[in-house]
């Protein structure tokens, strides 16, 4: 097995704020470290990947491991690389707040924990079972089963 990295950050602006609020927890960003590289959906620039720790604004504040198989890293390595460049969902962030499903504006904009989850799900390694991507904040990420604490 393949650890893979996921990062999480505890945004202290009002979005961070509102996030953790409303999703009872302390979360409000997730990113996935593959090798040197993490991806993540973030903020003004979308689905994004840049080299870990170089490029890395920040160091995170939690870290946990998921378990893959080398098919299952080739699998979330795919997916993300053929999102790279897709737009944020701002909506997703108010759809934790009102509860909201999500509308077909949104089908090809990615939050960070749904981009997390959707790329889990793609791997054949969800992180919830029947749970849509689209409803999982960062902070639902932080307390999935599959992911163990960093060794």
């Amino acid at each position: 097995m393949i650890p893979v990295k996921v990062h999480f950050y505890r945004g202290t602006g009002f979005i961070g704020r509102a996030i953790r609020f409303f999703s009872w927890g302390e979360q409000s960003h997730v990113a996935m470290q593959i090798n040197n590289t993490l991806y993540e959906a973030k903020e003004f620039h979308g689905v994004i990947r840049t080299k870990y720790p170089e490029a890395a604004q920040r160091k995170p504040d939690w870290t946990l491991t998921l378990e893959a198989d080398e098919q299952q890293v080739l699998d979330l390595i795919h997916w993300w690389q053929s999102h790279i460049g897709k737009s944020y969902d701002y909506r997703g962030v108010f759809r934790f707040i009102s509860r909201r499903k999500e509308d077909h504006k949104t089908k090809d904009k990615y939050f960070c924990s749904e981009a997390v989850c959707d790329a889990c799900e793609f791997a054949g390694i969800p992180l919830f079972n029947r749970v849509d991507g689209s409803k999982v904040p960062p902070a639902w990420v932080f307390r999935s089963l599959r992911l163990k604490e960093k060794e």
